[in-house]
């Protein structure tokens, strides 16, 4: 019951990056207490602040091998060599 979405849109200055965790459900036994369980165990206290560190890392540590690997998906696109790969965006 914990969903991550990473997100990607282009902009004019570069690119945006949302992140959206959710932890429980929207269905009837969310709201009648299981979310609230859900959630103060799942990423309580210090975990959360673990967590929030490690992703920061993780998505900071992009702009080192991003670019270069989408420029190789694209240059084996063309010479026929792969299909890019394709990862529907969330909007």
């Amino acid at each position: 019951m914990l969903r991550l979405v990473n997100s990607f849109e282009a902009t004019r200055t570069g690119t945006r990056y949302q992140s959206e965790m959710t932890i429980g459900t929207d269905a009837w036994l969310g709201r009648f207490g299981f979310n609230q369980v859900m959630r103060s165990r799942v990423l309580a206290g210090e975990k959360a602040l673990a967590w929030a560190r490690h992703h920061i890392e993780e998505v900071g540590n992009l702009e080192n091998f991003l670019p270069s690997l989408h420029e190789t998906e694209i240059a084996a696109g063309r010479r026929g060599l792969a299909e890019p790969s394709r990862h529907p965006a969330r909007t």
